[in-house]
């Protein structure tokens, strides 16, 4: 039970918390993450039907330090298209989103403005105009260094934006593309990855037109961009696509291209490689075989596990290691 004494002692405490001033309280609820300002944009006005859709989220850091935006920002985002008639006639959540940097630091009083995510789906239903709207977050946190420890603050982020999409020739689409094959040919990274987001998403014929364009070496030489190419003809999937995979794969490319390709074949889980990936297992380079290994694994195919037990006598002790995990995947099931 209360006593006299403590129940004034009680009343008194709460007093006091009613009566802390307003300063205090808007000291505490006055995080450094209101001091982020963003919002979203799309880089022109007009786009041809089979042109990706490149939307720019433009970020401005009002806070006294650095801030970095991470990469996680394309699984964060969803958007609904309306029609000029306010029909809804698309809506795609999180993946539908292609995120297009990594970590970015941000100076104080400075802005972000770049492109960082694609429409990843442009199947809407024809020309017209069309109103976007953008719900999600992005992932900041602050300082200078990044370490296991700093906390990320998800900021929300919505913007209503309008579309055009219009009807053009071939060649018209071919030239709004052609940037980014120049793109991918650049030395810039995030450049390369950008194009190649671009393409994946773009007209897939033209795509894997200018994708095997980007990879086309000369004299052997590695392709600037090609392994961020062959993510994008993996991802585009057509069998045009996956055969300008296998071409790649093979000799005489440039070694290191053919790795990016083995590699790609296998993280896409591409069951039509598997003849070609078995045929690799006897190429001169213990690199190519080794990745044809991985990669048959990946795919998880069983008909190439008796090939898989010849390279247990492989000359080359990575490849020997390689095979008996890759025939331990294949036959895990197996009794």
């Amino acid at each position: 039970m209360f006593t006299p004494k403590r129940l004034v002692v009680i009343i008194m405490v709460l007093v006091g918390i009613l009566s802390v001033p307003s300063s205090v309280t808007a000291q505490e609820t006055g995080h450094w993450w209101h001091n982020i300002e963003a919002r979203v944009t799309v880089c022109k006005e007009e786009f041809l039907l089979g042109e990706p859709i490149s939307i720019k989220v433009v970020v401005t850091n009002h806070h006294s330090e650095t801030v970095h935006l991470s990469d996680c920002i394309y699984r964060s985002f969803e958007f609904f298209a309306h029609d000029s008639s306010g029909r809804l006639v698309k809506r795609l959540r999180g993946p539908g989103i292609s995120g297009l940097f990594p970590v970015v630091p941000v100076r104080p009083r400075a802005d972000f403005n770049d492109v960082v995510f694609m429409n990843e789906y442009l199947d809407f239903p024809g020309p017209g105009l069309y109103t976007v709207t953008y719900l999600g977050y992005i992932h900041v946190h602050k300082g200078t260094g990044i370490n296991q420890n700093m906390k990320v603050q998800a900021i929300p982020l919505s913007s209503v934006v309008s579309v055009k999409l219009r009807q053009g020739s071939s060649s018209e689409l071919e030239t709004a593309l052609s940037q980014y094959l120049k793109q991918l040919k650049s030395r810039d990274n995030r450049l390369q990855r950008q194009a190649a987001h671009a393409l994946s998403v773009s007209e897939p014929v033209l795509a894997v037109k200018l994708l095997g364009e980007a990879l086309e070496g000369e004299n052997g030489s590695y392709p600037l961009g090609a392994t961020y190419a062959t993510w994008a003809l993996a991802k585009i999937g057509t069998e045009p696509a996956i055969q300008a995979l296998l071409n790649v794969a093979t000799p005489p490319n440039n070694i290191i291209a053919r790795i990016d390709a083995i590699r790609e074949l296998g993280r896409w889980h591409i069951k039509r490689a598997v003849p070609t990936l078995i045929a690799l297992l006897s190429d001169p380079s213990a690199k190519i075989r080794i990745g044809a290994l991985r990669s048959l694994g990946d795919i998880g195919d069983k008909s190439c596990i008796s090939e898989v037990e010849l390279r247990f006598n492989d000359p080359d002790e990575k490849v020997r290691a390689t095979a008996k995990k890759v025939y331990k995947k294949l036959t895990k099931d197996e009794k």
